[in-house]
């Protein structure tokens, strides 16, 4: 099986880079660790991974999971800018090889802004789960949803997080895309 793919898109060198330390943390130096703590909150992130996988084992929690699809691994790619992020989606699809979830920044100056991307990459992949994250207030979530469309599969977060919050996201996101397309397979 294929490693759920995500495609992080933020003009920021530095933003990118804690997203990386937070989605593939053994790949990755101890200084950008604290660098994505500063970005995404104070604790630190393996505490939070530790109290969500605590969560997890609670008794009587329950969470469907297929086998070979473990929490915390991905395969993360990223883009500077919208026009950048359309292109990889597209190329992905033409492979074969989609995302299943991207995390989306809205203020990408000079390009295109992070909705015009979502609704141009939305009309390439209906299916990926899309979550715009931004410190800005450019458009309320309604117009969003009318500028980009299928709102069940859109989801919108203010800046700054908590390293929890991104593996929350990714591990439930990206877990439904996958079990969403066994089951379209299964129904053919």
């Amino acid at each position: 099986m294929n490693l759920p793919r995500i495609l992080i898109v933020d003009d920021e060198e530095e933003v990118r880079k804690a997203y990386l330390s937070i989605l593939l943390p053994q790949t990755v130096s101890d200084g950008i660790d604290e660098m994505a703590s500063s970005l995404f909150g104070s604790a630190e992130k393996e505490a939070e991974m530790d109290e969500m996988m605590a969560f997890f084992a609670d008794d009587g929690a329950e969470m469907i999971v297929e086998a070979d699809l473990q929490t915390g691994t991905y395969e993360v790619d990223q883009a500077s800018q919208g026009a950048e992020a359309v292109e990889k989606i597209r190329y992905a699809l033409q492979e074969n090889r989609p995302f299943s979830l991207m995390f989306l920044d809205i203020r990408m100056p000079p390009g295109i802004d992070g909705v015009q991307a979502a609704k141009e990459i939305r009309q390439l992949d209906s299916e990926v789960e899309i979550v715009i994250m931004t410190a800005y207030s450019d458009y309320s979530y309604k117009e969003i949803i009318q500028t980009v469309g299928n709102p069940e599969r859109l989801l919108y977060y203010r800046k700054p997080f908590k390293s929890s919050q991104i593996l929350q996201l990714a591990s439930s996101l990206t877990q439904q895309w996958y079990l969403e397309r066994k089951c379209q397979e299964q129904d053919r």
